[in-house]
C-alpha cells in the first residue's frame, strides 16, 4: 500500500513565512503528496502573493490555495 502525505498550512496575514515554508518542503515530498495553504480571510493579499508564489516556483503539482470566509 502506497502512502501518501497531505500537509495543511493555516495561514492568517503571513505570506512571507507561509512562501519559506514551503519553499522548505520543495524536493522533499514524493510524487503524491500534497500541501493545502488555507488563507483564513487574510484581506491583505496574502492569498494572492502565495498563489504567485506556488507558480513561479513551480509548486502547482503539489500545494495550492483555499480561501476560507
Amino acid at each position: 500500500m502506497d502512502k501518501k502525505l497531505a500537509i495543511i498550512v493555516l495561514h492568517y496575514r503571513t505570506a512571507e513565512l507561509t512562501a519559506d515554508c514551503l519553499d522548505s518542503l520543495d524536493g522533499q515530498l514524493d510524487r503524491e503528496d500534497r500541501v493545502v495553504v488555507v488563507d483564513n480571510d487574510s484581506a491583505d493579499g496574502s492569498a494572492e502573493r502565495i498563489e504567485t508564489h506556488i507558480e513561479e516556483r513551480g509548486y502547482s503539482g503539489w500545494a495550492r490555495v483555499v480561501r476560507s470566509p
